[in-house]
């Protein structure tokens, strides 16, 4: 423990930001004008600046004891105390439209009163099988399945066998067809 804690110590006074004060005062002066690090970062290249930091730098200055002593956080564009993880997985939006939700299907068609409506599903297998998976198309009054094997899960591909096997069918049961809220079923919500 004591090992750590003089290590600790010895890698904060051989920081970058600790050694050169005049430096450390350009980059504090350039935050309260309201840079980012990243702005700081790249002026200090673009200029061609003998002394210069990266942005990952000032960032580890401002979240340091004498940056929050400082309350340097307060001048970055997200007034965030705590730094999160750098590489924190961000939520990504969705790739479908909460208006193709299928809690928004039809009476007729949800509660099963009305032949002619599918349900798609695609069904992969383990990576060592390779890239082939299978679609199964299940009418939801009679529970008719069919099934079909797939070169692989793009999009192309699994829309041409859908629409070979139920192209042959009359109209009234080829009504609708839900998919999961997948890429490979993106075209089915048109």
């Amino acid at each position: 423990m004591a090992a750590h804690q003089l290590t600790q110590r010895r890698r904060s006074t051989q920081r970058t930001l600790i050694r050169y004060p005049e430096l450390c005062q350009l980059v504090v002066n350039h935050l309260k004008d309201g840079w980012t690090p990243e702005q700081i970062g790249n002026r200090m290249v673009f200029d061609g600046a003998k002394q210069r930091v990266c942005q990952e730098t000032i960032y580890r200055y401002i979240y340091s004891k004498e940056g929050l002593a400082q309350e340097l956080w307060w001048y970055l564009p997200v007034h965030r105390k705590n730094r999160t993880p750098r590489r924190a997985r961000k939520r990504q939006k969705s790739k479908f439209d909460r208006d193709v939700s299928i809690l928004f299907r039809p009476d007729d068609v949800a509660h099963r009163r009305e032949f002619g409506h599918w349900e798609g599903d695609l069904m992969l297998f383990e990576q060592k099988r390779g890239q082939t998976n299978v679609t199964s198309l299940v009418e939801r009054v009679s529970r008719f399945t069919v099934i079909l094997k797939n070169p692989n899960k793009r999009t192309k591909p699994v829309m041409q066998k859908i629409i070979k096997a139920i192209k042959d069918l009359p109209h009234v049961a080829r009504r609708s067809i839900t998919g999961q809220n997948r890429r490979e079923f993106s075209p089915l919500y048109i």
